[in-house]
């Protein structure tokens, strides 16, 4: 077939192509008077081909080619070419599928008639196009249209696209079309669509899909998307109402009496689902006391519409599960009687004090005191009582050293104790111990201390007990206090003294344990007359003064004769403590 007869009979296709699976066409004088006139010229070399459908079922196809000699048209009833028969191969084309009219117009003064009408069947039907002569279909005003582009010269290959889905070319049928109701599934109603008044089938030309199909509320969509020979997309809306809540199953839990408004937990079930709770709003009415009849209101938002109340319980608390608190576990006796607060809680929830009773015991004298929780009868609580034990414990006494504490070296005449200051609400008793008593023991009974080694250093903790006795026993705890002793020999000496002026003595000595170098020392001085007399109690001379050093110079001093004791001192606990003096050593002030 030359490349003209080729092109023609693609042309002849593309009809009986757009024809195919569509209703019958009617085509006919009066159709073709309402309907709009296109001329077209045929030439042998395609520039472009367009293809129109129209909602009846016609159809319509223009070339756009350049002039050239005139060729036949072939039409068959194939749709497969081949090329060693010049065939193309329809399927389903009957002569009652498709009608083409084609007829000679007047070109300006020249004129011209129809040569024939083609209808295609079976056979194969001829149309003679000579030069100058053209092709004229009918066109429908607002006729769909789809393009088919020429693959070349001389393989000329048209495939229309598919048939489109619009609003104006099909119809979505809903097969149950009113308002569906919630029910927290998926609703899918069934649908029909129809093509230009003809039923297509659904998962071949179609596909259906659904939007926003589940909630109240929102405007559910059916979308169809064609597919196979159809393109397009339509949506078509259908509405979900809320479902009522009086046809949900509500389930109220039952709740413990605690002194607040109970919330109870409330669970709403729709076809076997728990709807979530913005779905519904809540409003209690008699949820405090036991014994009441509570109310729960639920009324429906959302998915949910109306309003439905169901009742619940709230049953008695029972003391014995609750917990018990004091205001404290524990006093000192004060010779009061002592009632802690109480407080009777579920959890965070406190009851009222009208809803139970307190009783107090053994709630003066140091011991275990007992509280004892009892429910008082009413409808909201029950139980039996519930006992709390407190602690009342004995009166610590206050005792202390009195300061300064004195003590007397080994080579002393005498020792002196120390002296601990007792209560003044309390009878008792003290005793003395010494944690190393080889080095300075300590009476036990009265306190007197003596150092049992004048070479060794050490520290040494007396420990003072106070122990009450007769009535105040019972009321009053033992009570002991420490001080801890630095325990220093003579280690300072007197080197020189010298009287070099009226009224003045120069004196200094030495220490031989650097270690143990004193913090300030002291100089005690006594007069006397014969040689044969013993120093007796020493005054103390630089009580206004601190000496640091080792020598000094004594003035203001009557002329005479002198004992004269350096006493080496150290800090301890806060205070200054005279440490071990050096021997009197007797001297004359000028």
């Amino acid at each position: 077939m030359t490349r003209v007869k080729k092109l023609i009979a693609a042309v002849m296709i593309v009809l009986a192509i757009c024809s195919f699976g569509m209703v019958q066409a009617h085509a006919d004088e009066s159709d073709s008077t309402d309907a709009v006139k296109t001329y077209y010229c045929i030439a042998n070399y395609p520039v472009g081909v367009r293809l129109s459908t129209s909602p009846n079922g016609r159809a319509l196809a223009w070339i756009t080619m350049t002039e050239s000699e005139a060729a036949d048209a072939y039409v068959y009833g194939k749709i497969d070419y081949s090329e060693d028969k010049d065939e193309l191969k329809i399927r389903g084309l009957t002569a009652q599928s498709m009608r083409l009219y084609c007829e000679k117009l007047a070109i300006g003064s020249e004129p011209c008639k129809i040569d024939k009408i083609i209808s295609c069947g079976g056979s194969i039907m001829t149309l003679e196009v000579k030069s100058g002569s053209y092709l004229k279909c009918n066109e429908v005003v607002g006729a769909h249209r789809f393009d088919i582009a020429p693959s070349g010269q001389d393989n000329n290959v048209y495939k229309p696209s598919a048939l489109n889905l619009s609003e104006d070319s099909a119809e979505v049928i809903i097969s149950d079309d009113k308002p569906y109701v919630y029910t927290g599934k998926v609703i899918a109603p069934t649908v029909q669509v129809k093509y230009e008044g003809r039923v297509i089938e659904q998962g071949t030309d179609y596909k259906v899909t659904y939007k926003d199909n589940i909630n109240a509320g929102t405007q559910a969509k059916i979308v169809v998307t064609g597919c196979g020979d159809y393109g397009g997309e339509i949506q078509k809306e259908f509405t979900i109402k809320p479902a009522n809540v009086q046809s949900a199953s509500i389930d109220v839990a039952s709740c413990v009496y605690d002194g607040t408004a109970k919330l109870p937990k409330v669970t709403v079930k729709l076809n076997g689902a728990v709807m979530g709770t913005d779905n519904y709003k809540i409003t209690l009415k008699n949820n405090v006391s036991a014994g009441n009849k509570a109310e729960a209101a639920i009324e429906g938002c959302k998915n949910l519409t109306g309003k439905v109340s169901k009742t619940f319980t709230i049953s008695q608390a029972d003391i014995t599960k609750a917990t018990v608190t004091l205001a404290a576990n524990s006093y000192t006796y004060s010779g009061s009687y002592f009632k802690p607060a109480v407080t009777v809680a579920y959890g965070s929830a406190k009851l009222k004090a009208s809803d139970y009773t307190v009783q107090y015991a053994n709630n003066k004298e140091p011991g275990t005191a007992t509280v004892t929780v009892t429910a008082n009868g009413s409808n909201c609580v029950s139980g039996k009582r519930v006992v709390k034990n407190f602690r009342i414990e004995k009166k610590v006494p206050v005792i202390s050293f009195k300061s300064p504490i004195s003590t007397t070296w080994h080579n002393a005449n005498g020792t002196h104790g120390f002296e601990c200051v007792a209560p003044s609400d309390c009878q008792g008793t003290f005793s003395f111990k010494s944690s190393n008593p080889k080095l300075l023991a300590i009476n036990a009974a009265g306190g007197r201390v003596q150092v049992m080694n004048n070479k060794a250093f050490g520290s040494v903790v007396i420990t003072a007990t106070f122990t009450p006795k007769g009535a105040d026993a019972a009321h009053y705890s033992t009570k002991s206090i420490t001080r801890t002793i630095k325990v220093v020999p003579n280690i300072v000496k007197i080197a020189n003294t010298e009287s070099k002026k009226s009224g003045q003595l120069y004196i200094q000595w030495s220490n031989s344990k650097k270690e143990y170098n004193a913090s300030e020392y002291r100089i005690y001085y006594y007069g006397y007359k014969k040689d044969s007399e013993d120093c007796g109690q020493m005054s103390l001379y630089n009580s206004k003064s601190k000496i640091t050093g080792t020598s000094t110079t004594i003035t203001g001093l009557k002329a005479g004769k002198y004992y004269i004791k350096v006493v080496p001192c150290y800090k301890s606990g806060g205070n200054v403590q005279n440490g071990a003096s050096t021997s009197a050593v007797k001297c004359v002030i000028k």
